[in-house]
């Protein structure tokens, strides 16, 4: 399904919480983060990720023509209206677009152990800084920390 390039195996090796993948056009940004992100869902049960894009255009054509092929490969299920991943063990990754300050406050009260900026520089500083105080874990979980990537 995927064969990570030097630097994609480089990132996905990475143990801080926040990093970013700096690369142009074809570089594998976009898969690499998802395919980062079905590795956490698939290590921790019960997890749940957001992986966004600024636009719904954009977010189709870089994640989710992908996703029902993946979701099939990895046991899981696509739910294309709701734009959610469903992993076997409970997981849960969310799909969105943040293309103003309505689409920001749907995803505020949300908890994610992982969020996915996909194409950053796209979003305005003071969306990320809100988005980004989502990405927590309860005391509970398994994961050791969130992630913001």
């Amino acid at each position: 399904m995927y064969e990570p390039h030097p630097l994609q195996v480089e990132f996905h090796g990475l143990s801080e919480p926040n990093a970013l993948f700096y690369g142009g056009r074809g570089s594998g940004k976009s898969i690499c983060l998802r395919m980062e992100a079905h590795a956490r869902a698939l290590t921790y049960p019960g997890m749940t990720y957001a992986i966004l894009r600024r636009t719904f255009p954009q977010l189709r054509q870089s994640h989710l023509v992908s996703l029902p092929r993946e979701m099939k490969l990895l046991g899981g299920e696509w739910n294309t209206t709701e734009k959610v991943a469903r992993y076997p063990n409970g997981s849960l990754g969310f799909f969105r677009h943040c293309n103003d300050e309505s689409d920001v406050l749907d995803l505020l009260s949300a908890e994610f152990g992982a969020m996915y900026f996909d194409e950053l520089s796209t979003f305005d500083w003071d969306m990320f800084m809100k988005l980004s105080a989502s990405a927590r874990v309860s005391k509970n979980s398994s994961m050791p920390y969130a992630v913001v990537r």
